[in-house]
């Protein structure tokens, strides 16, 4: 009875041992589980802020890009604008310039009618002037 009551006193003890170890185990097991998540954790996070920087860097790209894709269709409407009035002011240059050959083409033309008729009542006047003399 004695033995007895001592391997029951042994087997708890045992069982109390095997008990702590168990939970000691379990302990160490959370403890690497908890460790691989903070790690982990913390592998995602700066992979994260990776591509948040990655992402950040492309919309300045992208927004800097749009800025000089509107500067040079700025650009491109002054220079059109400029040509345009250019052109229309050599167009404007340009009719004038044929109204100012009409108009002297159509003095010419006038010039030459007046010398014409002039040179008709040249021929009348001496006509008259001749009959004139001739009835005196």
């Amino acid at each position: 009875s004695k033995h007895i009551e001592r391997l029951k006193v042994h087997l708890k003890r045992l069982v109390e041992a095997y008990r702590l170890t168990l939970a000691a185990m379990c302990q160490a097991e959370l403890k690497e589980v908890e460790q691989h998540r903070a790690r982990q954790s913390l592998f995602f996070e700066q992979e994260t802020q990776i591509l948040k920087d990655y992402e950040k860097e492309e919309s300045k790209q992208r927004a800097a890009k749009i800025k000089r894709l509107k500067l040079a269709l700025a650009k491109w409407q002054k220079e059109y604008m400029a040509d345009a009035l250019e052109k229309g002011s050599q167009s404007n240059a340009i009719r004038q310039l044929v109204a100012a050959r009409a108009n002297q083409e159509e003095a010419e033309d006038d010039c030459e009618a007046i010398g014409d008729r002039l040179e008709a009542c040249g021929i009348v006047m001496d006509h008259l002037w001749e009959t004139a003399v001739e009835q005196e």
